[in-house]
């Protein structure tokens, strides 16, 4: 038996969601002792004793990153992000951990390596500093300041896992890659959905039927408002998250988060509108769902994650919707799903059995 800490990057849900699964199953076997802030904190609290800490957020303006107010206010935010850290020393010296792991959470790092506990990092942002993904030249810059955040936030860790959908060479040592974390609760819900294809005895135009199905809209960035007209143009129904409200506006229906919900209307839906956020694109693809990608300007690693939806045609990327290209979309969205089915998940077996010879060994 392992005393594990483990460190929680705030930004968004992605970080807690794929977190708890991992927790779920090392705490069989092992002491946690959880760090995170933000949004992070929220989910992880209602399932586990999460000590609070203080991290960077990114800030949007119209489906891009404001640079200008996630400097700004991080740079005034950083002398108390700093001195919430200070419990990490207590904690190391209270607790004396034996690993210590993060999620892109800085400080955990910093203090692992003050106190020379060995590290793991568990993320997909790694993919674009340790593999060798495409150049996309428009966004040379971009791409070197998102390298620039990941070596500052993550200097060296002793064993870099990165969970990835696409391929890449690997360029640095100790990185090992592996699929998406699924949650069970998402594996559940295939399973049910293919169960119930099977048993359904009434024969239907998979076509007509898909046109009467709903198109699962989730936008990490409530300011990307000019995608609402575009959809009320197409004759589909879509369900709306994101926006942090509970209303009917002609075809969309706008829903607050609510994780039961949420999870069956991402299931039972025919396609899915996203930005790049790797959390519910990895989901969507283990749902066997067309994604129509519009990821977040200026956040490199949504950009490079569109980049390779199209790369592999499992949907189609674009930098903003309208009404041609997500005809297009719906025109070739068979295509997609049949490439994604081809995809052969393992149900978190090769990382769960990776981790932990990490931290017993």
């Amino acid at each position: 038996m392992a005393t594990i800490f483990y460190g929680v990057a705030g930004e968004g849900n992605g970080h807690a969601i794929r977190t708890k699964t991992i927790i779920d199953e090392l705490k069989k076997n092992h002491v946690i002792h959880m760090f995170s802030h933000g949004n992070g904190y929220k989910f992880l609290k209602k399932f586990f004793p999460v000590h609070r800490i203080l991290g960077f957020h990114m800030y949007y303006t119209n489906n891009k990153v404001s640079s200008f107010l996630t400097g700004t206010i991080n740079t005034i935010k950083f002398p108390l992000m700093a001195l919430a850290s200070l419990q990490y020393p207590v904690a190391f010296l209270k607790h004396k951990p034996d690993i210590v792991i993060t999620d892109f959470e800085p400080f955990l790092m910093y203090w692992a390596k003050v106190f020379s506990v060995p590290t793991i990092s568990i993320d997909n942002q790694h993919s674009i500093t340790n593999t060798q993904i495409d150049r996309i030249k428009s966004q040379w810059l971009t791409e070197v300041y998102s390298r620039a955040v990941i070596h500052t936030f993550l200097p060296n860790p002793d064993k870099t896992i990165i969970t990835t959908f696409f391929s890449t060479p690997i360029i640095k040592d100790n990185t090992i890659l592996v699929q998406p974390i699924i949650r069970p609760e998402v594996q559940k819900l295939r399973n049910k959905n293919n169960k119930t294809s099977k048993n359904n005895k009434t024969p239907r135009s998979e076509e007509k039927q898909q046109d009467k199905e709903h198109i699962f809209v989730y936008q990490t960035s409530p300011s990307y408002k000019r995608m609402i007209p575009v959809l009320k143009k197409i004759n589909r129904q879509f369900i709306m998250y994101g926006f942090n409200k509970e209303t009917k506006e002609a075809n969309l229906t706008f829903k607050k988060f609510n994780t039961e919900e949420y999870l069956e209307d991402l299931a039972t839906a025919d396609a899915v509108i996203i930005n790049g956020g790797f959390t519910v694109l990895s989901e969507a693809l283990f749902l066997q769902k067309p994604i129509f990608s519009i990821p977040i300007k200026r956040q490199f690693e949504q950009i490079i994650n569109g980049h390779y939806i199209n790369v592999l045609q499992y949907g189609m990327a674009v930098k903003d919707i309208n009404e041609q290209n997500f005809t297009k979309f719906l025109e070739r969205k068979e295509l997609y799903r049949k490439n994604i089915k081809k995809i052969k998940w393992d149900g978190n077996k090769a990382l769960f059995k990776l981790v932990e010879q990490l931290i017993m060994k």
